[in-house]
């Protein structure tokens, strides 16, 4: 691990709740008698711990909505059609494209506002980082990022298809701030 001591507060924080998230998941996992696929690196976790203690910040706390236990049948992978369908079930709008664009742009930029406002508690106003509510944020993101695929007659794994195409088109040996600069 690097030295901790120089590294920024976020990366501190970022470090500490990886970890201490693994530790979780294993714990759980274990619990339930499933596989998992490494263990936490505890002594990078305490390590962080002690050091946002030395620095003055609050300790990010964890938990899984629903007393620590996501139900059984929220464990299983959703597909993205299935996804679609409990999109459009709770969609309450017109049928028409205008109507759904605009929800999802006006969606996104609410939601999307909700996860960074979310971060900016966690570094300026001493707020504990919630795992599982920004996990409930993103959710609420991605709903309208396919409320706007549905609208526009695409999936997510196009939009994923055409933004690989465009990066590795932008940036073909990875990311170059000169490429960046210069497009």
């Amino acid at each position: 691990m690097d030295n901790i001591q120089d590294m920024p507060d976020i990366a501190v924080v970022e470090r500490y709740c990886k970890e201490s998230f693994k530790l979780k998941m294993v714990l759980w996992l274990k619990k339930q008698g499933g596989q998992h696929l490494g263990y936490p690196d505890t002594k990078a976790m305490n390590t962080c711990r002690r050091e946002l203690e030395r620095r003055g910040l609050p300790l990010p706390l964890f938990h899984l909505s629903n007393n620590e236990q996501p139900e059984e049948e929220k464990s299983q992978a959703i597909t993205e059609q299935e996804y679609m369908t409990e999109v459009m079930r709770t969609y309450a709008g017109s049928d028409t494209t205008i109507d759904k664009l605009t929800l999802s742009a006006l969606g996104l930029a609410g939601e999307s506002g909700e996860v960074a406002d979310t971060i900016k508690k966690v570094l300026y106003q001493g707020h504990h980082l919630e795992i599982m509510l920004l996990v409930e944020e993103l959710g609420d993101v991605l709903w309208y990022l396919i409320l706007a695929c549905n609208a526009l007659g695409c999936t997510l794994a196009d939009v994923m298809n055409v933004n690989v195409a465009k990066l590795r088109e932008r940036y073909p040996n990875g990311f170059d701030p000169q490429r960046s600069i210069n497009r």
